[in-house]
């Protein structure tokens, strides 16, 4: 039994965590190459924080330590929470729980050698058996990541789309999309910063499919950005900000609108997004849009 790091784990034993994740997590959409990518890159602090649960040589369970955001608002998330539900029922009560401590504690202990001030932590729906031990370790309960799915045209909204216009990602606007997004994004549940070096990855990642990403312009000023998805055959609206000093005024619905006719233009069967739900307005502004609530991603506690 031991607890290791992802990026000291062999090529065969990474495979393995990644058939382990495929298994657990139910809407799991990554490949092999793109889960190491992420695991390996700088949101794990290239694979050093993000933990593997052995037990026997079998995989028990895994989690991740976000650090990076705690130098600029105090806050660390713990994520990539996954546990072997069969492993645990077959196991005793106590050895069960001393595995589950184990790894949360593993997390929570990286997070405060880096001064984290607040700890967020969230997990999916089919681990909610988890909760009384995450309340146990000081957790509370503060909001839910909400998929909500595009159901209909909200018939009294107006919109003008001549308001706004999209500029693709482009070498020479990589820092001005990172500097928009942090901004945009700022004071924002769940929000992380991008450095240069992830928007540098999001430009590659975004090779031919340039018109999802960008910045937003109106009337030659850049007012925000978006970021939109297609898996399987499903639009997402992953990410869309408008600038503090441009908002209440009809923008957000014209972006809105134009991602979901630029996600349409792609032919796809139906268009979702995630929302938090400490974030009324951005709730209340999707719902009446046309959104309806589809289910629940995630849920998230925080430890002060």
């Amino acid at each position: 039994m031991g607890i290791f790091s992802f990026k000291d784990l062999d090529g065969l034993k990474q495979l393995e965590v990644y058939e382990f994740i495929k298994e657990v997590n139910d809407v799991f959409n990554k490949t092999f190459e793109e889960l190491k990518k992420f695991y390996l890159g700088e949101v794990f602090n290239n694979g050093e924080v993000l933990y593997v649960s052995f037990d026997e040589g079998k995989i028990v369970g895994t989690i991740g330590a976000i650090t990076k955001e705690i130098s600029i608002k105090g806050e660390a998330f713990i994520t990539e929470l996954f546990i072997n539900k069969d492993f645990l029922d077959c196991s005793s009560q106590g050895y069960g729980e001393h595995i589950i401590n184990e790894l949360l504690n593993k997390a929570i202990d990286t997070c405060e050698s880096y001064k984290a001030g607040v700890i967020t932590l969230g997990f999916k729906p089919k681990l909610s058996y988890l909760e009384g031990y995450i309340s146990n370790l000081g957790f509370e309960k503060t909001h839910e990541a909400i998929i909500m799915k595009y159901a209909h045209d909200n018939k009294d909204k107006e919109v003008n789309l001549n308001h706004i216009e999209f500029e693709p990602l482009k070498e020479e606007n990589l820092e001005e999309f990172m500097e928009v997004h942090n901004k945009g994004f700022s004071g924002t549940t769940n929000a992380a910063n991008l450095s240069v070096e992830e928007v540098k990855d999001y430009f590659k990642d975004y090779k031919g499919n340039e018109e999802l990403i960008g910045i937003v312009k109106s009337e030659g000023e850049t007012i925000g950005m978006y970021m939109l998805a297609v898996i399987d055959n499903v639009g997402w609206i992953d990410n869309i900000a408008i600038l503090k000093d441009y908002r209440s005024k009809g923008l957000g619905k014209s972006l809105v609108n134009k991602c979901i006719e630029r996600l349409k233009s792609r032919e796809v069967e139906t268009i979702k997004l995630l929302v938090m739900s400490s974030n009324n307005v951005a709730y209340s502004f999707y719902k009446n849009y046309g959104f309806e609530e589809e289910t629940v991603y995630s849920t998230w506690y925080q430890k002060k």
